[in-house]
């Protein structure tokens, strides 16, 4: 007795295993998705701290600079960018006569313990800008 196999195409057994892998893949991947958005959503509202807290921080130094040192902030103020609130405080504080130390607090509703930094700016007498 003589068999006859066909080793034309492809089976419904392998048709349906490799859809059964395509779709586990798919599902595996929709999955990931909300953690990517809300990733990417701490990333940004991180980023824009940092940027509102380095203006600040250069702003304060170069008005100490130009003999205009600013006041301390006591409490926070409220700044919108783009579509997200900040909250930023400044204190300043002069330990000598020509020394002033400025502390920047910043910030925002999904993360209430917020950033922080510091600077140490000093003038010198003769090298006004």
């Amino acid at each position: 007795m003589k068999m006859i196999f066909n080793n034309k195409g492809i089976t419904i057994v392998e048709s349906l295993i490799a859809i059964f892998l395509t779709a586990v893949a798919v599902v595996s991947l929709i999955s990931m998705q909300p953690l990517s958005w809300q990733s990417a959503g701490r990333a940004d509202s991180l980023s824009r701290a940092v940027g509102l807290l380095q203006q600040e921080l250069e702003s304060v130094e170069l008005n100490i600079l130009t003999g205009n040192p600013p006041a301390s902030d006591d409490h926070f103020v409220d700044i919108v960018i783009g579509n997200q609130t900040f909250e930023k405080r400044t204190t300043i504080s002069q330990p000598s006569t020509t020394i002033w130390l400025a502390h920047v607090h910043v910030r925002w509703r999904t993360n209430p313990k917020g950033i922080r930094s510091s600077i140490i700016v000093s003038r010198q007498p003769g090298f006004d800008i």
